[in-house]
């Protein structure tokens, strides 16, 4: 699986991710996956 409109993923959190999980509200929802790097791993 790849990060694409729809999933993202970031290592750790942080406040300013909130800015992704109102765009996915906005468009056509997704997923935020927090403990994952740019690989997936």
């Amino acid at each position: 699986m790849h990060e694409n409109q729809n999933i993202e993923w970031k290592s750790t959190w942080r406040d300013e991710y909130i800015k992704w999980i109102s765009g996915f509200a906005n468009a056509n929802g997704g997923t935020l996956e927090i403990g994952k790097d740019d690989h997936g791993t």
